[in-house]
């Protein structure tokens, strides 16, 4: 009787074989990724709109600034079910507490309300080319910065804009140079005590801080071993000044003296899409203890006291527009600076480790 001699497999995975592993692994990190994806982000759309260039967290809120305009507001306890859209008077405005919108008309300070009927009218005192707002994280406390440029000088003008008392009050001007002082952010403490101020003079970075009670400087440095700030935020709970520079730079200041509490560069190369380093936002959790610095496409989220990055989110875009924290900090929204009106809501809890 003949028998059939059983051909031995040589070990050696046919083509067939390692194409269906391949495609098999393809298809498991195809799932994976969606279900990272919806565990971690939300989407949330603003059609037909220019691009949302800032964002913040106003009594429970949302606030979604588009540029141009108009406001879109969320509530973050139940973001799918949408948005109210409250139109303001110019671009430089700003939703506070209490349903009032501060805005800059025709270098005029207008406080109206969500129906747009105004409140109170201060006319600018001084000339301007440009004109500012900023506030506290609260939305309680609004600061105007201004700036004039005459012949070489360029002088800065910080007021305090008085809601309570109806007024405009002058806390400091700061005149330089035109070719070397520049201006780039201000923040307020949260208890409207304080302002911090950063720039450059020169090549170097620059920062001063305010006293607003006394409408006085307490202090201004230039720190050499810094490239320009561009942007700031207060920890006002920690006593200090976080800046971004120009160079992928967060550096941590001790708000009662200046001095350079520590520093980390965030990226060491220009980004190959948008040859830029620039931290162009900050902002602080609730509770202080994280922040969140903007290079875009990327977010850093960074431990205030450590100054170590804990991860790094992207969005599906290449300009980020804004960023805030959730009123309990543990969602991250960020936002398309172009005109496709995406917002990204990330779920703090589910990245965390990864």
């Amino acid at each position: 009787m003949l028998t059939k001699k059983r051909r031995k497999r040589s070990g050696k995975l046919t083509n067939l074989e390692v194409f269906i592993g391949i495609f098999l692994l393809i298809v498991l990190f195809m799932l994976f990724s969606y279900w990272r994806q919806a565990n971690v982000k939300l989407k949330l759309r603003i059609p037909f709109n220019k691009g949302i260039h800032s964002l913040s967290t106003v009594e429970g809120k949302l606030v979604a600034r588009q540029i141009g305009g108009d406001i879109f507001v969320f509530d973050w306890n139940n973001l799918k079910a949408g948005y109210e859209t409250v139109s303001t008077p110019s671009q430089e405005s700003l939703l506070l507490t209490g349903e009032r919108i501060i805005s800059v008309v025709e270098k005029t300070f207008r406080l109206s309300d969500l129906q747009g009927i105004m409140l109170q009218g201060h006319t600018l005192p001084h000339p301007a080319d440009t004109v500012s707002l900023i506030s506290n994280d609260f939305h309680d406390s609004v600061v105007a910065m201004s700036s004039k440029t005459l012949a070489d000088t360029i002088t800065y003008t910080i007021e305090m804009l008085s809601i309570e008392d109806n007024k405009v009050i002058l806390l400091d001007v700061i005149s330089g140079d035109a070719s070397d002082l520049q201006i780039k952010a201000v923040d307020l403490s949260n208890d409207g005590r304080t302002i911090a101020v950063v720039g450059c003079n020169g090549k170097e970075g620059y920062c001063c801080v305010i006293d607003v009670s006394a409408r006085k400087l307490l202090w201004e440095k230039k720190y050499a071993e810094m490239p320009p700030f561009f942007s700031v935020a207060f920890n006002s709970g920690g006593g200090q000044i976080l800046a971004g520079t120009v160079r992928g730079h967060l550096a941590k200041i001790q708000s009662d003296n200046g001095s350079l509490a520590g520093k980390i560069q965030l990226i060491d190369r220009p980004r190959t899409n948008n040859n830029t380093m620039t931290v162009k936002k900050i902002v602080i959790s609730p509770d202080g203890s994280m922040l969140a610095a903007t290079i875009d496409p990327q977010v850093f989220l960074v431990d205030v006291e450590s100054l170590q990055i804990k991860n790094v989110v992207s969005g599906s875009y290449k300009l980020v527009g804004g960023v805030c924290f959730s009123p309990a900090g543990q969602q991250l929204a960020t936002s398309d600076l172009r005109a496709s009106g995406v917002i990204t809501i990330i779920n703090l809890d589910n990245i965390k480790g990864q």
